[in-house]
């Protein structure tokens, strides 16, 4: 029988073949400049994490970074993704992890980590390697996700193992994302456990004839199973030991036939955070004997491994899991009330506490309850959701189980953490009926998409808390109903909940939230204009704007968009977006994103609105609701349909549909409205436009939502109906457009000079025409309001110089047209204005310079387009959200594909074109 220290210095690893190979050729691709991805499922004991350490042992010509998600660390934000950045810490890109990951944004952790690894890989190829993603935390993933779909150029290679039953997190890296290759693991062949037994006994002859199918038939080819029974003598003997049944037998076993002492470290272990330092785990297991001695047996078991001179931990998490399964009650109770007095964090100490608690313990839930204070006043919401749903179980009463419980939703609901609260919805639904479970059940509700529903029982809620309850308690409540009346565009109850939750706070966060839903409630009812007056408190500039003001910067900027002031609303929105922290503003969702996405659409930054919306998605994978999915997928048809892809728009459309078929409330549908016109729009379907768009005009339930965005459809419809001949129709409608409420100058005059020099031709009147759409293109400030008007303005003109004779100045109209429209990324349209100029005059070099650039994909047009402007490589990664290499391998296909030489050429094509 081979010694302990001999089997621990030898690999247990056998088999795999084929998936090494598979594994091989992803390496081989990400070496040849193309990122390879590869996901690894399989249960517990099956030896992912052996397979990884394995291929990365055989990648000598990789940097290798290892990273394994630990349980203890699942609710730590950042906790896995910070194993990358310390080990990308030193190298040429300056990364200053303690500030990036404090804002709290997965999008820019994303961004910084993604440079960084770039650069690394351009000094040594990069082989990552994250053990048991579905035990990471979420921002993690989120990040990890980031990552993955901006590998375009880079020499790196991903590697993740996950679990049968992963994370919400984690499919969308390892299973739904195009380009991974998954590999399932199942146990190991006859063949295989054949070369266990050879590996465990330590030579290479021949195996008993029935060992290998004794091991099949009791462990199902599980190599921890297996390796539990090598341990076992009688079993080598020949005996028929009880073979485990699962992996926390097989750790069973092993372990009772561990030295006493060493038992005891390792079950101390099971209850510790890791690594530790080996001299607490020594304290918490209370035992004698000199350190080396008690983990010398642990080592050689394979079941933990040094780190550094003084600590210890795990060989992998689910060693960790099963041990800790195979404590009984009492035991788990004593080693984790001797971990609390051991330890000298207080977080920790709670932990531990709250792990031994036997029953109700009023003592440790105030204790619980004053640690959620001090967590709150960090901003730490998630953190301090989890002392505070502590609190409720260790509560004494079922006043209080259920004032905690609600505690602990309202933080994740406000920290952007729904998912994690409807993880609870089970708990609220036992508590006894009273105003907290209303309240939380309101807060559930909001989770799940139903904010009509959560409306009513926050209602509910408000007439069972009692008179004589803390102005808190209902300023709170107040809020909350404020927040839910603005998401149901319930403008007189938005005013109306702001301004009791004014009254009432006492604290200054639902101070300045309230001021903001007053403000958009006041839009809602009375317009705009007065609405930002209530708003006026914030800086000029949006860059100066505080924390606790960032709803209201995303509703001023909002409206100012409404207004037509783009210029002043992206700054807004812009800043409101991307220093959005999920634990102060994750309430409104995606809001800036989505309103933000449609000003830069407007005015033509194409490029820079698809990066929003993909932004958007990233955070909404992490913190969103359903209906923040549906308003994005929506939002995302609109833009390809603008862009001509309305074959993706359907797709997107139809995913709206289905992340909506729970919504309570006339949002979702509104949008979809709007991507279904805008379809139909750029296919020149214009009945179907109409279908779409009508019925907005009629009074409805909706009414206030329709009336506030009708600058985002008016035009549209009245297009339409004039194309189709319905003149009398839109006449009436581009008045109403004349009415909506904006600044002179703005997009909406821009738009009905549009419409009413084409309604003026449609009369035959082409005199009037001419001077309404030369006025409007003579208007000193036509050239800056940069929308999509613009262009369709030069287009009307042209046709109307045409009509009048002027065929020189019509061309010079057109082309502008044309050009135009094509830089702001109006596809559908500036064909429609290239057909024009082919029916009117021969096809014009514009047009020629145009097919030139439809050769590249539309990315590299992004690319293209930015280094026009006279952007640099940093800037433009900077804007795409992606890494500099990547751009350099945009900018290298363009200049192939153009066939081209450097910037300078690239923009003076671009000129031309």
């Amino acid at each position: 029988m081979p010694s302990q220290s001999r089997r621990a210095n030898e690999s247990i690893f056998v088999g795999r073949a084929d998936e090494l190979e598979r594994m091989q050729a992803a390496a081989a691709q990400a070496l040849s400049g193309r990122p390879a991805v590869v996901g690894v499922h399989g249960p517990p004991g099956i030896g992912k994490s052996a397979l990884l350490g394995e291929f990365g042992r055989r990648c000598g010509e990789f940097r290798t970074i290892a990273m394994t998600a630990f349980p203890d660390e699942a609710e730590l934000p950042y906790g896995l993704i910070s194993q990358l950045a310390l080990a990308l810490r030193g190298g040429r890109h300056e990364l200053d992890w303690a500030r990036i990951s404090a804002e709290g944004d997965p999008v820019a952790v994303g961004m910084a980590l993604l440079e960084a690894l770039s650069i690394g890989a351009t000094d040594s190829p990069i082989l990552l390697l994250v053990d048991d993603l579905h035990r990471a935390d979420r921002e993690s993933a989120a990040v990890l996700r980031f990552l993955i779909r901006r590998l375009v150029a880079d020499p790196v290679c991903v590697v993740v193992t996950t679990g049968r039953s992963v994370d919400p997190g984690a499919p969308a890296i390892v299973g739904g994302h195009a380009g991974i290759q998954t590999l399932t693991l199942d146990g190991l062949d006859l063949a295989d456990l054949g070369r266990l037994v050879q590996r465990y006994l330590g030579f290479e002859g021949a195996v008993r004839d029935d060992a290998a199918a004794r091991l099949a038939a009791w462990t199902s080819g599980n190599p921890t199973m297996a390796w539990a029974m090598l341990t076992d003598p009688q079993w080598m003997a020949g005996a028929s030991a009880p073979a485990p049944t699962a992996l926390d037998g097989a750790i069973r076993a092993i372990v009772g036939r561990l030295p006493p002492g060493s038992r005891a470290v390792l079950e101390a272990l099971g209850v510790l955070a890791s690594p530790v330092d080996l001299a607490t785990v020594i304290a918490v297991a209370a035992v004698d004997g000199a350190p080396d001695e008690l983990i010398e047996p642990l080592v050689g078991g394979r079941l933990v491994r040094r780190v550094g001179t003084d600590s210890v931990q795990f060989v992998n998490p689910t060693l960790a899991d099963a041990v800790a399964g195979t404590l009984d009650a009492r035991t788990l109770r004593r080693l984790h009330e001797s971990a609390a007095r051991a330890s000298t964090n207080t977080g920790d100490r709670l932990a531990h506490l709250v792990a031994a608690r036997a029953g109700p313990d009023p003592n440790l839930a105030r204790a619980l309850g004053a640690e959620a204070d001090i967590e709150i006043n960090a901003g730490n919401l998630v953190r301090a959701g989890q002392y505070t749903l502590w609190a409720s179980e260790a509560a004494g009463d079922d006043g209080a189980q259920a004032a905690r419980l609600t505690e602990t939703v309202r933080l994740l609901v406000q920290a952007g953490r729904g998912q994690d609260a409807l993880d609870l919805a089970s708990r609220v639904e036992v508590l006894p009926p009273s105003w907290e479970r209303d309240e939380a059940q309101a807060l559930l509700a909001l989770s799940r998409g139903e904010p009509a529903t959560a409306m009513q029982l926050l209602e509910r809620a408000g007439r069972g808390c009692p008179a004589d309850a803390p102005a808190g308690l209902h300023a709170r409540l107040a809020i909350e109903k404020a927040v839910i009346a603005v998401v149901l565009f319930d403008g007189e109850n938005a005013v109306r909940a702001s301004a009791q939750a004014r009254a009432l706070a006492d604290r200054p966060d639902i101070e300045r939230l309230a001021v903001a839903t007053g403000a958009f409630g006041r839009a809602i009812v009375d317009g705009p204009t007065a609405a930002l007056t209530e708003l006026d408190h914030l800086p000029a500039a949006p860059a100066l704007c505080a924390e606790g003001d960032l709803t209201g910067l995303t509703f001023r900027g909002t409206l100012r968009g409404v207004l037509g002031r783009f210029d002043g609303a992206i700054a807004d929105l812009t800043v409101a977006a991307r220093r959005r922290e999920a634990t102060r503003v994750a309430v409104f969702g995606v809001t800036a994103h989505i309103h933000l996405s449609w000003c830069q659409r407007v005015v033509g930054l194409w490029e820079a609105a698809a990066q929003t919306l993909a932004v958007a998605t990233e955070l909404a994978d992490v913190y969103g609701r359903p209906y923040d999915h549906a308003a994005l997928r929506s939002a995302s048809a609109i833009g390809l349909a603008l862009h001509g892809e309305t074959s993706s728009a359907r797709g997107e459309l139809a995913e709206s549909v289905r992340l909506s078929a729970r919504s309570d409330f006339l949002g979702p549908s509104f949008h979809q409205v709007l991507a279904r016109a805008t379809i139909a729009w750029s296919e020149g379907a214009f009945s179907e436009v109409i279908a779409q768009l009508k019925p907005l005009l009629r009074r409805s339930t909706d009414q206030p939502r329709t009336d506030l965005f009708a600058l985002w459809w008016l035009p549209a419809l009245a297009d339409a109906q004039l194309v189709t001949g319905r003149s009398a129709e839109a006449a009436a409608t581009i008045d109403r457009l004349a009415a909506v409420e904006s600044v002179p100058g703005s997009m909406r005059d821009t738009a009905v000079a549009w419409l009413r020099g084409r309604m003026a031709r449609r009369r035959g009147d082409r005199a009037v025409a001419l001077t309404i759409l030369t006025e409007a293109v003579a208007h000193p400030d036509f050239e800056d309001r940069r929308n999509v008007y613009t262009g369709l303005v030069l287009r009307a003109l042209g046709d109307a110089q045409y009509e009048s004779g002027d065929q020189a100045a019509a061309r010079l109209s057109l082309e502008s047209s044309i050009r135009t429209l094509d830089r702001m990324g109006f596809v559908p349209l500036a064909n429609r204005a290239q057909q024009r100029m082919e029916q009117l005059f021969v096809a014009t070099d514009a047009g020629g310079h145009r097919d030139v650039l439809d050769r590249l994909t539309i990315k590299e047009r992004e690319v293209a387009a930015l280094v026009g402007r006279g952007w640099t490589n940093p800037e433009i990664a900077k804007a795409l959200f992606v890494s500099s290499k990547t751009v350099e391998y945009h900018l290298r296909n363009v200049f192939i594909k153009l066939n081209l030489t450097g910037r300078r050429q690239l923009r003076d094509l671009l000129q031309l074109a």
